[in-house]
C-alpha cells in the first residue's frame, strides 16, 4: 500500500513538472504517448528495480505504456545526456542519485550538462546507508580486517564501486585509514557483486538495499554500514562509527527527474 501510495505521488509530481511551455497539455491530455524512464546503471541494480516497480504503476495510473531503459556509463552522465536529447514533455524520466545530481559536478572534468539547469526534480524515491561488501567466505570479517591486510602487504585499499558517489565513499575510506585507494569502476552494481561473490573482487561499495537479497541468501556479508545506527533487518551489521571510524555516515539517495 506504502508504495502504491508513493507511486501515485510520483505521477502528481510528474504531471506538476511539466515545463511551462507545455501548460497547456494538462492532466486531462498527459501523457498521450508512451513513457520512458532512464536508469543509469545496469539491469539488476536497486534503481533498475525500482523504475520497473513505479514504471509499471505509473502505466496502470497513466493508462500508458512505460519502457524502463538501461543506458549506464560515465556514473550516469550517459543518462543524463539521454534525457537531455528527448523533448522536454514529461515523456522521458531519468532515475537519478547523488552521483548525476549531485557528485558529478565536483568530480567529472567537463561534465557536459549542468545539474542545475538540466535536471528538475520530480520526487524522492529511497534512500539508503553505504555498504561494503565482501563474498559470504572472505577471510575479512571486519574493516579492520581489511585495512590490516593493505597495510601488511603494503599495498592500497582496492574497492569496486560503479559511479562517482561510491567512489567518494571508497576515497573517504582510504583518507579515514592512511592509505591510497585503487578504484575498480563497474557499469552497475549487479555486476560488481557478481564478481564479489566470484572472487575476482574483494570488497565492492554499493547501496546496502542491493546486498539484502544475496545476504539473504547467505552468499554475501555486509562488513559495515555508513548509518548513525544498525539497520533493523540485520543487525549484526555494525556500522562505520562502530568499526571505529567516527562520523563516517554517507548516504546513498535516488529521486525522479526530467528536462
Amino acid at each position: 500500500m506504502k508504495l502504491m501510495i508513493q507511486a501515485t505521488l510520483l505521477a502528481a509530481a510528474v504531471l506538476a513538472g511539466l515545463p511551462t511551455g507545455a501548460a497547456a497539455q494538462t492532466a486531462a491530455n498527459f501523457p498521450n504517448k508512451a513513457m520512458k524512464v532512464l536508469v543509469p546503471f545496469t539491469a539488476g541494480s536497486g534503481a533498475d528495480s525500482a523504475s520497473r516497480f513505479y514504471g509499471e504503476a505509473l502505466g496502470k495510473l497513466f493508462g500508458q505504456a512505460v519502457t524502463i531503459e538501461n543506458r549506464p556509463g560515465g556514473s550516469g552522465v550517459v543518462a543524463v545526456q539521454a534525457m537531455r536529447q528527448a523533448p522536454a514533455d514529461g515523456h522521458t524520466i531519468l532515475m537519478g542519485s547523488n552521483s548525476p545530481a549531485v557528485v558529478n559536478a565536483i568530480t567529472v572534468k567537463n561534465l557536459p550538462y549542468d545539474p542545475f539547469k538540466d535536471m528538475r526534480p520530480l520526487y524522492g524515491v529511497a534512500m539508503s546507508p553505504v555498504a561494503f561488501a565482501v563474498k559470504a567466505d572472505s577471510p575479512y570479517k571486519t574493516m579492520a580486517d581489511v585495512v590490516a591486510a593493505a597495510k601488511k602487504e603494503n599495498r592500497p585499499l582496492q574497492l569496486g564501486n560503479y559511479s562517482a558517489g561510491y567512489q567518494l565513499v571508497a576515497a573517504w575510506l582510504g583518507t579515514a585509514s592512511g592509505l591510497p585507494v585503487s578504484h575498480i569502476p563497474y557499469k552497475g552494481g549487479a555486476q560488481m557483486l557478481t564478481d564479489v561473490v566470484g572472487g575476482q573482487l574483494d570488497v565492492g561499495v554499493i547501496d546496502f538495499t542491493g546486498t539484502i537479497e544475496l545476504l539473504k541468501g547467505g552468499r554475501l556479508r555486509v562488513l559495515a554500514i555508513t548509518a548513525d545506527t544498525r539497520d533493523a533487518r540485520s543487525p549484526d551489521i555494525p556500522t562505520m562509527q562502530d568499526s571505529g571510524f567516527a562520523a563516517f555516515e554517507p548516504s546513498d539517495w535516488s529521486a525522479y527527474f526530467v528536462r
